[in-house]
């Protein structure tokens, strides 16, 4: 890929569902394509605005057809954006996302592929505390994957990993990532997530970021929105101490 993405591309939100958004979620999206059309570049080309939701029993289903359906349409919109539906958005979070990309290919001079903001999560083992954190990795000596231990606000930086709640790929990566898969007897049809299970048990978020890693294509994280709000039945918002849910 010799050039780098327009200034003016457009994106298609792709949201994998399970059959009931939270309100907290659809309220932001409704914000976000407000913004965008009133203040925003118009990433979301309004004239023929591509919004999907797929529902399936599994969320592997969800995001592999979400992708086989963007790589149908013609060469524009450049970039799908998964959005999980139990999060929170803030109203200019598209154009976070792209002024992001704008600074890696103005440091880098290279193309920029992947763009994506972090999540609160859950983390804990069976029989242990949980606390909360963020789902942002880093590969170890062992090739596993182990929690970034620098991530703060108002950066760009490259990991190794990231969950796919808020994450942006360029039309290009998902298409180089299907040729790997191919190349590598991994297959071309819904290659690009699966779920690894015991005794790796790898979601299927992890193993979209070790096929980027495959193909040679870096994955990047923006914090500068902060980090995503996560909606449980209790409310993620911020980094606890171990054994205390944010309520």
């Amino acid at each position: 890929m010799d050039e780098r993405p327009r200034a003016d591309a457009r994106i298609t939100l792709g949201i994998p569902s399970r059959g009931q958004m939270a309100s907290h979620t659809t309220r932001t999206l409704v914000e976000m394509a407000l913004f965008d059309t009133q203040y925003g570049r118009g990433w979301l080309c309004h004239d023929k605005p591509q919004i999907w939701i797929i529902g399936a029993s599994l969320i592997t289903n969800s995001r592999n057809t979400l992708v086989e359906q963007f790589l149908q349409l013609p060469d524009e919109p450049e970039w799908l954006l998964f959005l999980d539906d139990d999060q929170v958005y803030p109203a200019n979070l598209l154009e976070h996302l792209m002024t992001a990309v704008e600074q890696v290919e103005e440091t880098t001079k290279q193309s920029c592929l992947t763009m994506s903001v972090p999540v609160w999560r859950f983390d804990g083992k069976q029989g242990t505390d949980v606390r909360t954190t963020h789902n942002v990795f880093d590969l170890n000596d062992e090739r596993r994957m182990v929690p970034h231990e620098g991530v703060g606000p108002d950066q760009v930086l490259q990991v190794a990993a990231i969950g796919a709640g808020c994450l942006m790929v360029h039309r290009y990566a998902l298409e180089r990532i299907r040729q790997v898969s191919a190349s590598s007897n991994l297959g071309h049809e819904h290659c690009w997530f699966r779920h690894i299970p015991y005794p790796i048990n790898e979601g299927e978020d992890i193993y979209f970021c070790r096929m980027l890693i495959m193909s040679g294509i870096p994955l990047w994280c923006t914090t500068t929105p902060g980090v995503l709000h996560h909606v449980k039945q209790v409310v993620i918002d911020r980094e606890h101490e171990r054994g205390v849910l944010c309520v």
